[in-house]
């Protein structure tokens, strides 16, 4: 099994697993998913760079870069779906919780 150092270098760890359906992971908005979130609030707006749980719904059938098609957890009772979201650090994209 591959594995990657950790920071304070005592022990390996394996890599993350490859998304699958019902994983949690982390999801920061950017200013697509803002604007479609503030349109139906009328109070506690989201702003770019916000980070919220979200739920895999299904791995994309041309997985290359962890496109994944996610559903939001947020206050509220509406949810946000996203398709498509790589995986990465900027916003619009999904991590891996830590």
């Amino acid at each position: 099994m591959e594995t990657t150092e950790n920071k304070d270098n005592s022990a390996p760890v394996p890599p993350p697993p490859p998304p699958r359906r019902c994983r949690i992971v982390e999801y920061k908005l950017d200013g697509d998913d803002c604007a479609k979130i503030n349109a139906w609030r009328t109070e506690n707006f989201v702003t770019v760079g916000e980070v919220y749980p979200m739920m895999i719904i299904r791995v994309s059938d041309q997985y290359v870069s962890g496109a994944v098609f996610l559903d939001a957890f947020q206050d509220g009772a509406h949810l946000t779906y996203v398709v498509e979201a790589s995986q990465g650090d900027e916003e619009g994209c999904w991590q891996w919780p830590v």
